[in-house]
């Protein structure tokens, strides 16, 4: 197995990508580098291979509006707009399209993800500041 690379080897060999604000190759924020080792880790497991990823991730980017939903010339997005988004969007759409390639892949319920976010987002909501987050063992439907 071809070992994953690492955030710096992607960002050199990917210059379009947005870098960290701090030009370090870190995260801006803690759940940015949790998806991106949760997608290395399941990827290095033989889950998903990096074209399922790939295609997993280009859909997502081609979807999702950039920070200029005109794009460059006033007609609309264009696949070069991936290239513009800021570092929160680009891992937004990250974790997005692993959840999409969960889901697509069978080992994902379609919105189980969706509901678990709303019902920890309503736990943390409830739980008192320096307490632990308790979700229920399996979040309703309608949470």
């Amino acid at each position: 197995m071809i070992p994953a690379p690492t955030l710096a080897q992607v960002l050199a060999a990917n210059p379009g990508l947005p870098a960290p604000p701090d030009g370090r190759t870190g995260f801006a924020e803690p759940w940015q580098a949790t998806v991106f080792a949760m997608t290395v880790h399941l990827a290095d497991r033989g889950v998903f291979t990096w074209a399922q990823w790939a295609a997993a991730l280009g859909n997502r980017l081609r979807s999702q509006p950039t920070t200029d939903p005109t794009g460059p010339t006033g007609n609309g997005p264009t696949v070069d707009d991936a290239t513009r988004y800021d570092a929160a969007g680009y891992f937004e759409a990250w974790e997005a399209a692993l959840s999409d390639l969960l889901t697509e892949l069978g080992l994902v319920e379609p919105g189980v993800i969706d509901r678990t976010e709303r019902a920890w987002h309503a736990a943390a909501a409830r739980t008192p500041h320096g307490r632990p987050i308790e979700l229920p063992p399996d979040p309703p439907s309608g949470a």
